[in-house]
């Protein structure tokens, strides 16, 4: 289960010696199986370049996925690939995209 991270106060030294107040970053940890999954992915080099964000606005998958439909091998990677990408810019995604809703078969 996905659990947030970080956000403690703390206190740093910069290479000065001066002492800072500080908060770290807060993140999202995955968990084991997840991130065990991501790598997995990535080393089967499932994970393509390609314009995923146009391609995942004008797909069949634009408004979510129906666990009923048969994919093509190609759209399963491109979707991979848009999972694993768009968690850049969306803390959690992966996370969501396995817990959340059903794969297609």
């Amino acid at each position: 289960m996905p659990t947030w991270r970080g956000g403690e106060r703390i206190v740093i030294t910069d290479a000065d010696g001066i002492e800072h107040n500080t908060i770290s970053m807060p993140q999202l940890e995955i968990g084991r199986e997840l991130t065990t999954l991501m790598s997995c992915i990535y080393e089967a080099q499932l994970v393509m370049p390609f314009d995923w964000i146009s391609w995942r606005l004008q797909s069949q998958f634009a408004y979510g996925i129906d666990p009923e439909a048969a994919i093509s091998v190609g759209d399963a990677v491109r979707l991979l690939t848009t999972i694993c990408r768009s968690c850049r810019f969306n803390e959690g995604a992966f996370g969501r995209a396995f817990t959340d809703a059903p794969c297609p078969s």
